[in-house]
């Protein structure tokens, strides 16, 4: 069941770039290119890698700044950690200009500086890191930091995609279907999202399936866009396991297999898409593909309505309203439709009218 809270192609396209950013700095990485360290530094402690860096070897500045991120069985010190990056991109390496660049544009030990970033960016691409110019050229099409132009934006997506980096692909496929700095080009977008899913990029996976879904740029094929979405699921895209759940319970592209959109919808769900809690929601309180379960239901709908999905505080409220899985409160009931209300829920707002 779709629904208001599933993200399209066009509204996705930006979160995709911190999903990466996000990978490489939580990555173990030395200098963020590779799984090796340099020779000589066989499981190194921090203080050896710490030694390293101080001995001026940029790589290990990076590295070092990289395990600061948190998530390597370090204590994350974020500020600590751009400083880090900061010295290597001074120091000629260009990975550690990118990796700062992405500290200054998330605001990571450091105050958000999308000027900053741009400029790290862009002096990453210039010194060949492809995904220094994925990143400005994401600055420069929402006009964070740089002046807005996106056909310069268009320029660097695709020297990120020609120097390897998927993601630059996928971005570049994105203004393609949409159209924005350059002419609008479906069989063109189509071409660069298989390109970009090819190198296990999920987010163009997820925008492919789409297509085959639609039968945009392609012929409409809905198995191809089930293997699309499975596969982007299986790379850790939620909206992607949601996708593929949908297809289960209705029966498209694949056989119809409740208990396995169940499946799909609690993996969508965990990953934080509002639409697979939601979903699962009704699954549970109606007894398909898992065992009824209406506190169960409860809790899902509570996680689709926080998720910011309207129909999910819609569905929260007529819980409460009947107490089922939960005590009866009116109050709560009531507070809830009208939040439905606010987001755009008319039989909602149809409810209020009539209290």
């Amino acid at each position: 069941m779709s629904s208001s809270g599933t993200r399209g192609i066009a509204a996705r396209w930006s979160r995709g770039l911190c999903v990466v950013m996000g990978g490489l700095l939580g990555a173990v990485a030395w200098g963020g290119e590779s799984s090796q360290a340099p020779e000589n530094a066989r499981a190194p402690t921090r203080e050896r890698i710490e030694a390293r860096c101080n001995q001026g070897e940029m790589k290990a500045c990076s590295f070092l700044g990289i395990l600061l991120q948190g998530g390597n069985g370090v204590a994350p010190d974020k500020r600590r950690s751009t400083e880090l990056f900061d010295k290597a991109c001074q120091g000629g390496l260009a990975s550690g200009c990118y990796n700062a660049g992405v500290s200054y544009d998330q605001g990571l030990g450091v105050p958000e500086d999308a000027k900053r970033a741009a400029e790290l960016y862009d002096k990453a691409c210039r010194e060949g890191e492809a995904k220094g110019c994925s990143g400005l050229g994401v600055l420069l099409k929402q006009g964070r930091g740089v002046p807005k132009d996106e056909k310069r934006a268009v320029s660097l997506f695709k020297k990120g995609c020609d120097g390897g980096l998927a993601l630059g692909c996928n971005h570049l496929g994105v203004s393609y279907k949409e159209g924005r700095g350059v002419p609008k080009d479906d069989k063109r977008a189509a071409a660069l999202f298989d390109k970009a899913c090819t190198g296990d990029m999920a987010l163009a996976c997820y925008n492919l399936g789409g297509f085959y879904a639609q039968g945009r740029g392609v012929a409409q094929d809905g198995q191809r866009a089930a293997e699309l979405y499975d596969k982007a699921c299986a790379l850790g895209d939620a909206p992607g396991c949601f996708r593929i759940g949908e297809l289960h319970q209705e029966g498209r592209g694949v056989a119809r297999n409740l208990t396995r959109a169940a499946a799909m919808y609690d993996k969508a769900c965990s990953g934080g898409d509002a639409s697979g809690c939601y979903n699962l929601a009704l699954l549970h309180a109606k007894g398909l593909g898992v065992a009824r379960d209406d506190a169960r239901a409860a809790e899902l709908a509570g996680k689709a309505c926080d998720g910011g999905l309207a129909v999910g505080c819609m569905a929260l409220a007529g819980i409460h309203a009947h107490g089922q899985g939960v005590p009866k409160d009116e109050k709560r009931a009531a507070e809830l439709y009208q939040k439905a209300c606010a987001g755009g829920v008319a039989q909602a707002c149809q409810v209020l009218g009539k209290r």
